[in-house]
């Protein structure tokens, strides 16, 4: 936000403010601005922003979603003739949807089909090695996604603040949380292995 910026919300909030409004409640609806540039108009006013806690749980289930997110498309690595190969599991990418349809091909024709690890040439995999790279990716989406999830709810459920706002990442679940992403893990996993010996069976 530049100065003529800033100048522009302090004048539109100076004639709300003068017709008797909350300027710190519509304020708060401006999600283009950061916290520290609304908290910069508001002392302008000699007004202090303060998130409530509903805010303060919005913003940092969005950071733990955005990590997540990153998580899983950064992919796995798994060996392909012992040697470590990368692979990335974008959306915006296309990699989530190639991977799908490579397993899709390999298990219904029992063909090698063509795919590339992060930064290598094209080449064809094995309906077992493209198998084993199936079952690695939809495991990391599922535990990244399930983590994420109970830990939403966990902060959802939150009625401490300092708690939420010190949550990270790889925060340790436990009680039902854990019990839930233990239970939709387990049953992932069978069923998720269960898809990828399809491929071994052609």
């Amino acid at each position: 936000m530049n100065g003529t910026q800033k100048s522009i919300i302090y004048k539109a909030m100076k004639i709300r403010q003068d017709n008797g409004e909350n300027i710190v409640d519509i304020l708060k609806g401006y999600k283009n601005l950061t916290d520290t540039e609304k908290s910069e108009i508001l002392s302008e006013f000699g007004l202090e922003y303060t998130q409530s806690l509903e805010e303060i749980k919005a913003k940092k289930i969005s950071e733990l979603s955005d990590i997540c997110k990153s998580k899983i498309e950064a992919g796995v690595t798994i060996k392909i003739d012992d040697v470590d190969e990368t692979f990335s599991y974008g959306i915006e990418s296309g990699d989530q949807g190639n991977i799908d349809d490579i397993f899709s091909l390999a298990v219904s024709t029992g063909l090698p089909q063509p795919y590339h690890c992060n930064g290598g040439s094209c080449k064809l995999y094995t309906v077992e090695q493209i198998s084993e790279l199936y079952v690695a990716v939809k495991m990391l989406k599922t535990k990244e996604t399930t983590y994420f999830n109970q830990l939403k709810k966990y902060i959802e459920d939150c009625i401490d603040e300092e708690v939420v706002k010190n949550i990270e990442y790889g925060y340790e679940l436990t009680g039902e949380y854990l019990d839930t992403y233990n239970s939709i893990m387990q049953q992932s996993q069978t069923i998720i292995e269960a898809l990828g010996k399809q491929g071994l069976k052609v």
